[in-house]
């Protein structure tokens, strides 16, 4: 009989959660969902435009087409940082000239990225040299600089008991409601389990806790400028100060870039 009244108790409890919760999540995941699809959106559109634009970059539109890049830029970025995404590299607002064949586009991975400057302080016939034997891409000195400095605030999320304190006292009130108004035993002990039962089952909906640290970063690029990234990571670890990023991507991969001149690149590429 007591085993009967209990798993009455849990159906009723179980349908209360699903009815009070499943609705805050789904309204939650559908936010998110809307989010990410403006997001992949936003890059088709971009890669669209830069497609045009490099299939004819002297096209009457030319202008146009790069301010639209520009555009979509910063509006890819503004919705990686609104979902907390690592920052994506800008796409290239620049057309591609007809004389510089053998470079590539700067989202090309294959690639390697050189900055504009040291390239073009080689000579024409040492920029065909190491074109015909490497894919090369170059950076504006506007897409890398030095880290100089760094503000991480944490933002982690605090995890909670709410569904087993729900859970429990639904279950307790579920009981006692029987109990009171249904003709049924009351127990101290068969309120005590319904309320355990109760929080057994509402801890499926327990929030864990998430460590969420965003870290601002200041970087002086090589145009002489400084501009401001985030970066969110699930620890408070961070770059650390004078090293060469890509902006605003942040990768560190090439730490030659930022010194780079003419004669480094004469001796990576033609010695």
């Amino acid at each position: 009989m007591q085993f009967a009244k209990s798993s009455k108790v849990a159906l009723t409890l179980l349908a209360s959660l699903v009815f009070i919760l499943v609705g805050c999540a789904a309204a939650t995941d559908s936010k998110w969902t809307t989010i990410e699809k403006r997001l992949d959106s936003l890059k088709e559109e971009r890669a669209l435009v830069r497609e045009k634009l490099t299939r004819n970059p002297t096209a009457p539109d030319a202008a146009v087409l790069s301010e639209d890049i520009a555009r979509l830029n910063r509006q890819v970025t503004r919705t990686e940082r609104e979902l907390s995404y690592h920052p994506t590299d800008p796409v290239s607002t620049d057309p591609v000239p007809v004389e510089y064949k053998g470079l590539a586009l700067i989202e090309n991975s294959s690639a390697i990225k050189v900055a504009a400057s040291a390239w073009y302080g080689l000579s024409e016939s040492e920029r065909a040299t190491i074109s015909t034997k490497i894919l090369i891409a170059t950076l504006e000195a506007s897409m890398y600089g030095v880290i100089i400095d760094g503000q991480t605030v944490d933002e982690s999320v605090k995890g909670n008991m709410f569904g087993s304190q729900l859970g429990s006292l639904l279950g307790q009130s579920s009981y006692i409601d029987g109990a009171l108004y249904k003709g049924n035993s009351y127990s101290a002990t068969g309120q005590v389990g319904a309320g355990i039962l109760g929080a057994v089952i509402g801890s499926t909906l327990n929030k864990e806790a998430q460590p969420i640290f965003r870290t601002r970063y200041s970087v002086k690029l090589a145009d002489g400028s400084i501009q401001m990234t985030d970066a969110v990571a699930g620890s408070a670890f961070r770059l650390p100060l004078t090293v060469c990023v890509r902006f605003p991507s942040l990768d560190i991969s090439d730490q030659t870039l930022c010194t780079q001149t003419a004669e480094t690149l004469r001796l990576r590429f033609l010695k």
